[in-house]
């Protein structure tokens, strides 16, 4: 295992004591979070919900544990986490060791995407790429996951994995077959989709295909969205269940946004983001309502000519 210093501090999640462990040497925006003032997310208060005690979940992207140790501990549940930075795992296995909780969390250096094999994977904390460059790691499709894992009492999938979403549930048939109604948290990154060639919709649409409600988490809500409607964060956490979650999960308005909020975030994603979000969201303009396209903010930035020059650039 690489050598990597770890420290950990104590926060209260639901009434419990977890411990979040972080490499005091990194001072990017993410671990500087976990030092200062981390607390669970709306993903995670969700998760927390879904799960009981004993059930499984994955965590697909784990990074330092942030999402699934908390839960393990609050729940009771079992987890398997993947983690594809050698760096991160002994912040990840400190996590464990820290909160006891070695007997219902398994660990696995390897990457999820299509198929298994091997990817280069470059990057530290919170923030990886797989590409052409960076340390060579086992990767796993999900259907490999069927032969290789005891998955008795799956529940849940957490799936944050850099871009390579939508080539793991491409590539996995057996898995669907064999897990139809699991539910699934995943990521949603504008960027990442637009590098792949795809747009966030088409993550929803994979689900929807498969009988799924989608329910974007965020700021407190969980409201209901679909493939037809455009993204209009850069970064987005979804849902995808079975079943309706105003049935089973508390805390949480379904409400949608109103029109001044989804303008805000727009308008941030297209001016204050990095190139490959303004990108993404003039690749899914065709979805925004008037009044996003014609945004004086918007518009100018999401039309032809802008978008030429966006991608020429």
């Amino acid at each position: 295992m690489t050598k990597t210093s770890t420290i950990t501090k104590t926060f209260d999640v639901m009434g419990h004591a977890v411990q979040i462990a972080s490499d005091p040497n990194l001072t990017d925006p993410f671990s500087r979070w976990l030092r200062r003032d981390w607390q669970p997310e709306d993903h995670s208060r969700v998760a927390a919900q879904l799960l009981g005690e004993g059930d499984l979940m994955l965590d697909l992207g784990a990074n330092y544990g942030t999402f699934s140790v908390p839960i393990t501990v609050v729940k009771g549940s079992r987890c398997i986490a993947f983690e594809a930075l050698r760096r991160n795992i002994p912040v990840l296995h400190a996590a464990i060791e820290a909160n006891g909780i070695s007997d219902k969390y398994e660990w696995v250096l390897a990457a999820i995407t299509g198929a298994a094999g091997e990817v280069r994977i470059a990057g530290e904390s919170a923030y990886g790429t797989v590409g052409a460059s960076g340390q060579r790691v086992l990767s796993y499709g999900l259907d490999d996951l069927l032969g290789e894992f005891d998955l008795s009492g799956l529940k849940l999938i957490k799936m944050d994995i850099e871009g390579c979403e939508m080539e793991a549930l491409q590539g996995a048939n057996r898995f669907f077959e064999t897990f139809p109604d699991v539910s699934f948290i995943f990521e949603a990154n504008a960027a990442h989709s637009h590098r792949q060639k795809h747009l966030p919709q088409d993550l929803l649409k994979f689900f929807e295909d498969r009988g799924y409600i989608l329910y974007l988490c965020k700021y407190g809500r969980l409201t209901r969205r679909t493939s037809s409607d455009f993204q209009e964060s850069g970064v987005s956490d979804y849902v995808a269940s079975k079943v309706p979650l105003e049935n089973t999960v508390t805390g949480f308005s379904f409400e949608d946004f109103d029109k001044e909020h989804i303008i805000k975030e727009t308008r941030f994603s297209v001016t204050e983001m990095k190139h490959g979000y303004r990108l993404s969201a003039i690749d899914q303009m065709h979805l925004a309502p008037d009044w996003i396209s014609n945004d004086a903010v918007i518009g100018p930035i999401s039309s032809p000519s802008s978008a030429g020059k966006l991608h020429a650039g």
